[in-house]
């Protein structure tokens, strides 16, 4: 989804509402590595491809888990 800075994932709490996740602005980069790819949710949280690793999105911070990247298959148990 476009914002007015740049490219950003927003978790929407409601029809009218939403927060910005992950953003990369337009001349700049703000770590984490941007997710890419589907993101998978589970009951830990949102896991996203990003960059060279795994990172999950969970409790409003954001963790990395893996330093191997690839496409994720499905849901942790």
């Amino acid at each position: 989804m476009g914002y007015t800075n740049g490219v950003a994932i927003f978790i929407a709490t409601s029809p009218d509402a939403a927060t910005v996740i992950a953003a990369m602005t337009y001349g700049g980069y703000q770590p984490p590595p941007f997710p890419s790819g589907t993101p998978i949710a589970d009951g830990h949280g949102l896991w996203f491809s990003a960059g060279s690793g795994i990172v999950l999105f969970a409790n409003g911070q954001w963790y990395a888990v893996s330093s191997i990247g690839g496409q994720l298959a499905g849901q942790c148990v």
